[in-house]
C-alpha cells in the first residue's frame, strides 16, 4: 500500500476531482477525506516560513560529547 497526500478544492457541487499519477494503475482505491470546519486557504495547510528565528538558538561548545551515565540511569553516583 502507498499514500498519496493532495490538497483539493470542493467544488460547488461538493466534488473533489483528482488527477492521479499514471504509475497508478485501474482498480479500486480506499479513499480517505480529511477536512476541517473553518475554511482554510488552499496551499496554506503546510505553508512554513523559513528564518523567524535565526540567531535565536545556539549550540553549545559540547554538544558532541558523550552524556554523562546519570542521564541514562538517571541515578547520581
Amino acid at each position: 500500500m502507498q499514500t498519496l497526500e493532495f490538497n483539493a478544492l470542493v467544488d460547488e457541487n461538493n466534488e473533489l476531482h483528482l488527477k492521479l499519477p499514471d504509475k497508478i494503475k485501474q482498480g479500486w482505491s480506499r479513499v480517505i477525506v480529511e477536512y476541517e470546519d473553518a475554511p482554510t486557504e488552499v496551499g496554506s495547510v503546510h505553508t512554513r516560513k523559513l528564518g523567524l528565528f535565526k540567531g535565536k538558538g545556539t549550540v553549545p561548545d559540547d554538544f558532541n560529547e558523550p552524556l554523562p551515565d546519570v542521564f541514562w540511569t538517571g541515578e547520581e553516583s
